[in-house]
């Protein structure tokens, strides 16, 4: 909620440039994100030129769809393009090869269903245009002095043999349990959410 409102307009919906209000995560779903990751003003509201690497970052349940989108041949599309009737149905379909994933990088991030604890929990997706490419990040990680790379820790063992030292692999007097740790201290803020667009997938 802090990166993706309405202040941004970085939400994949009709009123920021999309065909559908937080569409799966599709063909079209991604034609639909681009489109409105073009359309980013700053707040000055001067456009924002996106160049650079897109990282697109998904949950486990589209690894399947992602695979098959990456590795099209071609693909065949109604809108931005092609012609519909009234009622929906296509007359024309334009049959163009895969640009869209061309400076795309898949994430997939294993632990999205389990940090969203929302309804979208499942279907959520985004872009996020690479920090490098472009110098309004949408979020700025750091590590704390000394833990850039996580430090390891035992417990002390409090068990010794009579007349020698402690025996570390006696581990604890009682219980003989070794306990070890790891250790990482980082932080994270979000600096502007308009290098992102992202969709629940909860299509509509």
């Amino acid at each position: 909620p802090t990166i993706y409102q309405a202040n941004y307009h970085n939400q994949i919906t009709i009123a920021n440039g999309a065909t559908t209000n937080n569409p799966l995560l599709n063909t079209q779903g991604l034609i639909d994100a681009i489109s409105v990751l073009t359309n980013m003003r700053d707040s000055g509201g001067d456009p924002i030129m996106i160049t650079g690497r897109l990282k697109l970052f998904y949950g486990p349940a589209y690894e399947g769809t992602v695979q098959n989108v990456m590795n099209a041949l071609s693909v065949f599309v109604q809108n931005q393009g092609g012609i519909g009737n009234t009622q929906g149905f296509p007359v024309q379909f334009l049959q163009m090869q895969p640009w869209l994933v061309q400076r795309m990088d898949p994430v997939m991030l294993p632990y999205m269903p389990i940090i969203n604890t929302s309804s979208s929990s499942k279907t959520a997706w985004g872009i996020v245009v690479d920090p490098q490419a472009q110098e309004r990040p949408t979020v700025e990680f750091g590590w704390l002095n000394g833990f850039e790379v996580p430090q390891i820790f035992s417990k002390v063992p409090n068990t010794m043999r009579l007349g020698g030292g402690v025996d570390p692999t006696m581990g604890d007097f009682y219980s003989m349990d070794q306990d070890m740790k790891i250790v990482t201290v980082m932080g994270g803020v979000v600096i502007d959410g308009r290098s992102t667009v992202g969709s629940t997938g909860l299509q509509q």
